[in-house]
C-alpha cells in the first residue's frame, strides 16, 4: 500500500486469488506499467491489478461482479 501511494495510487485492498495462484490488488487507478512496476518491485510474476472499490469487505467490481486484470492477462 505504501509503494501505490508512493506512485499516487490509493490501494484499497490487497487479497489472495482464490485459488492460491496469485495476489489481486484493487487500487482506483489501474494501469498496466503500474502493474508492471508493481511486479517487478516485489518480484511476484502473479500479481493482477484491477480497478476498483471495496464491497462487503471482498475484492469485486461494481455490483460486485468480478474484476479483470487490468493487462488482460490471467495468471
Amino acid at each position: 500500500m505504501l509503494y501505490g501511494e508512493a506512485q499516487g495510487v490509493a490501494v484499497a485492498e490487497v487479497g489472495v486469488v482464490a485459488n492460491g495462484s496469485g495476489v489481486t490488488v484493487m487500487v482506483d487507478q489501474a494501469t498496466a506499467g503500474l502493474a508492471a512496476a508493481m511486479r517487478e518491485r516485489y518480484k511476484f510474476p502473479n500479481l493482477e491489478l484491477v480497478q476498483g472499490e471495496t464491497h462487503s469487505g471482498e475484492l469485486g467490481g461494481p455490483d460486485d461482479a468480478p474484476c479483470e486484470p487490468i493487462d488482460g492477462h490471467r495468471r
